[in-house]
């Protein structure tokens, strides 16, 4: 009876001690695995903006931004892209992303710097009309995009990434109350502070 207590004694501390020894190694790759707060000056085809990612979960993060970039035209007839450098829009950006694959990255040696990975993400964005007056005498509206996709960050250097989507989104004109269904496309290069 004595030995079957004792090896079951010993099994339980080898238990044990398995499932610590797993849980430090999970809890390494947590750590390794962990999203960056980034601050970063976006050029893209959103505009020229400032952003902030922040971390709020282990894979997921939240990005604000706030910039000038091109206006857009919508009403019953038109969704166009205006872009005016002399007189740009003003833009703001919630953005969401959950990045699925950096335990993948991590296990084939690739780099996870600065939030490098897959992910999808849901964006929430406001566009001015033209920040100063209206130039060519066609309005730009004031527009909230709101869109979700899949996407990509990559580094290119220490300082630099890429990070490029593609989805689908809708805008909404609220003063006219338009709204239309849009491809969500956007490729955006940001120097990292």
């Amino acid at each position: 009876m004595k030995t079957i207590k004792k090896k079951v004694f010993l099994l339980g501390l080898l238990l044990i001690a398995l499932s610590v020894h797993s849980q430090d190694e999970n809890s390494e790759m947590v750590s390794i695995t962990s999203l960056e707060r980034l601050i970063r000056l976006d050029l893209g085809t959103g505009g020229l903006g400032l952003s902030c990612e922040l971390p709020l979960a282990e894979k997921l993060t939240l990005e604000s931004g706030l910039g000038f970039g091109p206006g857009f035209q919508l009403d019953s007839e038109h969704f166009r892209f205006k872009p005016n450098f002399d007189d740009p829009s003003l833009y703001m950006t919630l953005h969401c992303k959950y990045y699925w694959d950096r335990e993948k990255r991590y296990k084939k040696g690739k780099t996870l710097a600065n939030n490098t990975g897959s992910f999808f993400g849901a964006q929430v964005r406001y566009n001015s009309s033209n920040f100063f007056s209206d130039l060519d005498g066609d309005p730009v509206n004031n527009i909230i995009f709101t869109n979700v996709h899949a996407g990509c960050q990559h580094l290119l250097s220490d300082k630099f990434v890429c990070t490029v989507y593609l989805g689908i989104g809708g805008a909404y004109e609220p003063y006219w109350s338009e709204f239309r269904v849009y491809p969500a496309i956007d490729v955006k290069f940001s120097y990292l502070f």
